[in-house]
């Protein structure tokens, strides 16, 4: 019901109460009806819906400022970038505009980190979106707030239905503009298959990653292994080890010249002789 219509609606209470209130003293019927009509009033106000909440997932989309981008980062979905005087509060009327969707067409939402412990696959999007955070900051970018809100389907199986994440851009890269300084606020948009979807391929970049993580390593270990062959059959004055420096062979011993750390840490004295089959190749 649209508030325009709320007046006719008190009208008539008004002319409904004054007949049922005759014989009431002077004054209570006016009262009354003021008190009627604020309560009529707050209750439908109270069921007003936003005007997106009918909309489909496209149209609600399109419902948000900014121009609709694809990223690399997100392989699937929307994301739209827009500027705000305030990216919190931008952000949190956006998170309540998806709420009110969600709702309206029967499901229940949340933040990710929430719905994960009743919902397997919001449980398999957050630990994607988890990976996703990690592996940036593990190259260098700077940390950004990210809040991913889901909607799940009122069922047993709690199936996602949408996700919108929303981001808040670093500070520094704020911009001023007619005087006023705006933030960067993105926000991405998958329905329930493009989460599928964004799980599945960073579920996969993850297992590639520990893969060739393991790989480096065990490249590692094997060259630390044949190096430290090498010490113990050829070893010359001149070399590093793992602790230090070789400074004087005398076969089965080498002096070794312990680096400044590991003195203080160990509290050993500065060189010590050392059997030359316990030396090991410095793992740089």
């Amino acid at each position: 019901m649209r508030l325009k219509d709320i007046n006719p609606l008190l009208a008539e209470t008004h002319a409904q109460t004054t007949t049922a209130a005759q014989g009431v003293p002077a004054g209570q019927p006016e009262w009354l009806v003021k008190v009627v009509g604020s309560l009529l009033a707050l209750s439908l106000l109270g069921c007003a819906t936003a005007p997106s909440d009918g909309l489909d997932w496209q149209s609600f989309v399109a419902t948000f400022a900014g121009e609709p981008l694809r990223s690399v980062a997100y392989p699937s979905g929307v994301m739209k970038t827009a500027m705000s005087a305030t990216a919190t509060a931008s952000i949190e009327s956006g998170t309540r505009k998806f709420e009110s969707w969600c709702s309206a067409h029967g499901g229940r939402s949340g933040l990710t980190q929430v719905l994960a412990t009743s919902s397997p696959s919001v449980a398999s999007f957050h630990q994607a979106l988890s990976a996703k955070l990690n592996g940036d900051q593990a190259l260098g970018l700077p940390w950004t707030p990210n809040f991913a809100t889901a909607c799940v389907e009122n069922k047993a199986t709690r199936a996602v239905v949408a996700v919108m994440i929303s981001v808040e851009g670093p500070k520094n890269e704020a911009r001023e503009r007619d005087g006023k300084v705006l933030e960067e606020v993105t926000r991405v948009f998958l329905d329930g298959g493009q989460a599928a979807d964004f799980s599945a391929a960073y579920v996969k970049r993850e297992a590639d990653r520990a893969s060739r993580l393991a790989e480096d390593f065990r490249a590692r270990d094997a060259a630390r292994a044949e190096a430290t062959d090498r010490l113990h059959r050829h070893i010359r004055v001149g070399d590093r080890t793992s602790l230090g420096v070789v400074v004087d062979i005398r076969p089965p011993l080498a002096l070794i010249q312990y680096d400044q750390r590991y003195v203080r840490i160990s509290g050993r004295p500065a060189a010590e002789w050392l059997p030359i089959q316990s030396l090991s190749a410095p793992s740089d």
